[in-house]
């Protein structure tokens, strides 16, 4: 029963070791199509949302559907907050980008696209004018996008630089983008605001791992040792008899104690969507003494858990001032007087629960 239980402990953490290694693969390949991920706030729809878990990263936020006419007006709220505790970070403010470069870029492309087969960009230019006009007016941002497929539909030729230099920059205009590093254990909260109204608002939260308590029983193999006073007849007939010390053989193999556990998770998903890895630490009691135990935990979507580990018990063992073997006289002395406690530490299992929220 012995084997069977070491058996049992080192072929868990075989599993165990497995199953993070791959997780640890797959993590890595998150983290690689992650690390640039880009998220749009579009500001023609009002939209207020938050997103728990986020893996750390850099992360580019694509504001759209800003109004040209009213660039001067949008402020962007960068916040960053530890979830640590930890000092927290001031507020960053981040103004949207001033368009003024490329519009001159692209007044500049008008310029030496005058006179250029003026007939065929006669109708392009008037139709890009007149929705510009109306686009500057706009004081909804949710009117914007029909203005923009239309903008877009125009289509003017190659040679038409004034309307295309013209749209290209009415469509710059209403769009900014900004990257922000996203930490481990942090808060960051984007908002979007023209004047005094917040229009959007977006909340990336990645909480610190909560600690789990379970509790169950610990199976160990039982380390305790059995001596007793072996009586020796006496090499006469009128000769006493006497005593020496024997060890006697263990009448279990195996022992259990009542245990509380508490687990760290540190590797989700490893053998499905309801299976997590833990590192846990536990404090039982047995028949003997108090029992301390450390070891790496399979969880079984938060309630139930397997822990393969060592477990540190009081176990009788022969006092020093014995030996096997030995003479102690005529006198018998009770098994209990001839050991002490000494602390071991055997492989063990556990199996608990979790009880309550």
């Amino acid at each position: 029963m012995q084997r069977f239980t070491t058996f049992l402990t080192v072929q868990f953490f075989g599993l165990l070791l497995t199953g993070f290694h791959a997780n640890a693969s797959d993590e890595n390949l998150s983290d690689r199509i992650n690390n640039r991920q880009q998220i749009t706030l579009n500001l023609a729809v009002t939209s207020s949302w938050q997103l728990e878990d986020v893996e750390p990263g850099q992360y580019e936020f694509q504001i759209v559907n800003l109004l040209p006419g009213q660039r001067d007006k949008y402020k962007i709220n960068i916040n960053k907050e530890n979830l640590f505790p930890s000092a927290l970070k001031m507020p960053e403010k981040l103004k949207a980008k001033d368009t003024k470069e490329g519009g001159e870029k692209a007044v500049q492309g008008q310029e030496e696209g005058k006179g250029i087969q003026q007939n065929v960009c006669d109708k392009p230019n008037e139709k890009t004018n007149a929705l510009s006009e109306k686009i500057y007016q706009l004081t909804d941002e949710a009117a914007l996008p029909e203005y923009i497929n239309e903008l877009t539909g125009i289509n003017p030729p190659s040679a038409c630089i004034e309307a295309r230099g013209r749209i290209a920059t009415l469509i710059a205009a209403t769009m900014d983008s900004h990257l922000v590093t996203f930490s481990k254990h942090q808060k960051v909260t984007i908002s979007v605001q023209r004047g005094e109204n917040t229009l959007t608002t977006l909340v990336l939260e990645d909480k610190p791992t909560e600690w789990l308590t379970h509790v169950g029983f610990t199976f160990l193999n039982n380390k305790d040792e059995y001596f007793y006073s072996e009586k020796v007849p006496g090499s006469t007939t009128d000769a006493p008899a006497t005593y020496k010390i024997a060890r006697g053989t263990q009448r279990d193999d195996i022992s259990y104690a009542a245990t509380a556990m508490f687990t760290y998770p540190f590797a989700s998903e490893v053998w499905g969507e309801d299976i997590d890895i833990g590192f846990s630490v536990g404090l039982g009691t047995d028949k003997n003494s108090i029992a301390a135990l450390i070891g790496l935990s399979a969880i079984i979507n938060d309630n139930f858990m397997i822990t393969a580990g060592v477990i540190g018990s009081q176990f009788d063992v022969l006092k020093r001032d014995y030996k096997v073997g030995q003479d102690i006289g005529e006198t018998a002395i009770d098994s209990s007087n001839l050991v002490q406690k000494t602390y071991k530490f055997p492989l063990m299992v556990t199996f608990s629960y979790k009880f309550g929220e």
